[in-house]
Order: structure tokens, then sequence, then C-alpha cells
């Protein structure tokens, strides 16, 4: 093992560690209210840490090396779930058994990414690409820049970021099922693989009319991740620039732990700065994790949805007459919202414990695909185009991800765009 590999390790721990402290002397004494108690398991604590600790090393010794696009999402599902679901693990004394189920699953997704190479696929050569690249690009942009035009577009734009419900109410209202599936594609996909080929090909004016339009597309529905996409596809842009570029796993993880370690330091300055604690600790790390334990208590004695309200729903007989998201809300929260849950606790919900594994290898089997459409593609302009779509895993359900977040369309657009670029390609990031 080398040492930067021992330094990879040390710092996904310490960000475990950074991450629980700001749990403890943070988000459980203010938000005690929201469920964030404490009740501690010694027993838990050291079970917890050595899962951690084991997917942590296959990680560095094995993920790491690849050098693939599947790396992204590994990442992504590490440090913005895994862990922080080890971590309420001991802090809340949780449910051994799902959190076995979940160390298990995430450990079937890595031994298929570190036993199961690549498969060959079909590639287009490069003016195939440029063609249907062009035509699928003007095609999407086209509808859903004039459906938002012709459903009152222009009337909402609204660039004031304080004040974004009532756009987001109206565009809602006007969405319907088309625009429902391709606004996030041309958000999260087309937009940020023009920005990124336009970056990395040094086409500058060209990735200014991609921000003009993502801008333009954030002002008339006003979801603030129309806007911070372009800002993560542009500290991508910059990192691959400097010598860190392939210390991708080291730079996730110490950033996180800055990250919160910045939040904690501005919380203890002031009690009253809230915010930047509470989005940068609570929200994007505890709330997804609190949630999964939350709906596996409440679904656990429960009949599964078995995707009754989603894919299968005309295969199998409705008997929530809903969606978990919405029956969690109305039966668990008792208030009208969206708790939208990720992937493992999606699939706890639909099939119980056997859905876990199943849709993680179905995971693992779909980021054996991404790495085979993607194989001549530079690291950079891949792990770019998944970031987004690939932290809807998250905080959404496992298809809904795939679908309408748009994992699948991207699998196709780097498909096609694997034509353009050659056999030799350099691939370092």
């Amino acid at each position: 093992m080398k040492k930067k590999d021992l330094i990879n390790i040390f710092m996904l721990m310490a960000f475990k560690g950074i991450l629980e402290v700001g749990y403890i002397f943070f988000v459980s004494p203010i938000f005690a209210e929201d469920n964030f108690f404490i009740e501690y398991s010694f027993s838990k604590f050291i079970l917890s840490n050595l899962l951690t600790l084991l997917i942590t090393f296959l990680i560095t010794l094995y993920i790491a090396k690849q050098q693939k696009a599947s790396q992204m999402i590994i990442y992504i599902l590490l440090i913005f779930l895994f862990i922080p679901i080890m971590s309420l693990y001991w802090l809340q004394n949780m449910a051994t058994k799902f959190t076995i189920a979940i160390f298990l699953s995430y450990l079937i997704i890595i031994c298929i990414l570190i036993i199961i190479p690549r498969i060959k696929i079909y590639s287009m050569t490069k003016k195939e690409s440029k063609v249907i690249l062009i035509l699928l690009f003007f095609g999407i942009t086209a509808i859903v820049y004039g459906m938002l035009f012709l459903t009152g577009g222009l009337s909402r734009i609204n660039l004031n970021l304080l004040d974004v419900y009532e756009t987001r109410e109206a565009y809602s209202m006007n969405e319907g099922r088309i625009l429902g599936y391709l606004l996030p594609w041309q958000a999260h996909v087309v937009n940020l693989l023009l920005l990124t080929l336009a970056l990395y090909n040094r086409k500058y004016l060209l990735a200014i009319l991609v921000l003009s339009m993502q801008i333009f597309l954030f002002s008339m529905t006003n979801f603030k991740s129309h806007l911070f996409a372009p800002v993560v596809i542009l500290m991508f842009y910059f990192f691959q620039k400097t010598r860190w570029k392939d210390y991708f796993l080291l730079i996730m993880s110490t950033g996180a732990t800055l990250l919160v370690s910045f939040s904690l330091v501005v919380f203890t300055i002031s009690n009253n700065l809230l915010l930047v604690p509470s989005i940068f600790i609570r929200r994007l790390f505890f709330v997804p994790a609190q949630l999964h334990y939350q709906y596996y208590d409440f679904f656990e004695l429960k009949r599964k949805f078995y995707l009754e309200h989603s894919i299968l729903e005309n295969v199998i007989p409705s008997y929530y007459n809903t969606s978990p998201v919405a029956y969690m809300a109305q039966e668990f929260f008792k208030r009208e919202f969206a708790p939208n849950v990720g992937y493992w606790g999606d699939a706890y919900v639909n099939f119980g414990y056997s859905g876990i594994f199943i849709f993680s290898i179905l995971l693992g089997i779909i980021l054996i695909i991404i790495d085979s459409v993607s194989n001549k593609i530079p690291l950079f302009l891949t792990m770019s185009i998944l970031v987004i779509p690939g932290m809807s895993l998250i905080n959404s359900a496992f298809f809904t991800s795939l679908l309408t977040h748009g994992i699948l369309f991207c699998i196709l657009l780097l498909w096609i765009v694997n034509g353009l670029y050659g056999r030799n390609q350099d691939k370092s990031t």
C-alpha cells in the first residue's frame, strides 16, 4: 500500500469523524425536534468504523486506481450517503440489519466494478457522432425552450434567488409530462455536456453562450440546481488543470472535511449564523441518511410497494393508491411535502431487503455499461457529465434517477460522444 493510499483512507475516516462531531455539537442540539436525537451505542460505533474502513480500503486500493467514469458515482455514494448512514447508525442506535444490508449492497457494486471488465460496444465514427449530437441537441433544446415559451416562461422570468417559490409554482402548474422529463435532461445533461465540451476544446464563446442558456432556463423555472450545476462543471474544469488532478478521491474527502469544519467554525463564532451549518452539515449529509432509516422504520412491517406506483403500475394491482413519498409524508410526517429518499431506501420500500441487493446489482451493471460506452472519452468529461445526474441517487428513487434525472440519457450521450475521441486519447483527469 502506497503512502497516498494511506492518506486517502485517513482523510475519509477523518471526514467521518468531523461529520460526527458536527452532529453531536450542532445538528442534534439545534434540530432535536426534527428527530435528530442522540442515543449512543459503543458496539455500533466499533462496527460502524470497521465497515467504513473496509469500504474505504477497497475503494482506495481498487476503484480509485481504475481511472473509469464509474468512480464518480462510487465517490458520490461514499461521501454523501454511505458515510453519513454509518455515522447515524451508532449516533442514533439504528437498526443493524438494515445497515449491514446497505454495506453488503455497496460491497456488491464495488466487487462488480473490480471483477467485471468493460464490455465491447460498437463505437460510432466521428462523423456519425457529430451529426447525431447536433440533431439531438438542437431537437431537445428547441422542444424545451419552445414549450417553456408557450407555457408562459417569459412572463415568469425571475433572477431573485430569495424569491423563487412563486415562479417555481407557476412553472409546476404548466409543466406537463413531456417537459417533466426533458427539462432535467436539458438543464443537467445537455447544457452541461455542451459546457464541458466547450471548455475542454477551449471554445470559450460557446461556453458563455451555454451559461447564458442555463441562466435563462433558471429564470423561467427557478430551480436552484440549474445554477449550481454549471458551477460544479467549472470547478471540475479548473481542477483538472492542477497537479492534484490524479488525487480526486483525496480532494473530495478533504473538501468535504473542510466544508464541515468551516461550517462548525461559523456556528462557533456566532450561534445566530445557522444557515451555513444547517445546509452543509444537516441538509447535505444527515437529512438523506436520516430519511433512509425513517423509511426503513416505517415500512419494516408494512406491505412493500413493488413499484406499483412506477414502472409496474399496469402489472401490479394498486394497494396504496399513491407513491411512497406521498404516503410517507401523509402517514409518518403528517404534513404535505416531498421527503424523497435515496436509492437504498427506495429499494427497501419497494422490495424489502431483496430490493436493496437487486437494485445494487442493477446499478453495478449500469456502471459497467457507463465505463464501456465512455472508454475513449477523457475522464474529466465523463465525470463532469455524470456528477449532477449521479447526485440524484442520494435523494431520489432508483428508477427516477435513471429516467427523470437523466442517468440513462447520460449513457446514450456518452456512447455518442465516445465516437468523437480516438482510441489512444489521454484519459487522465
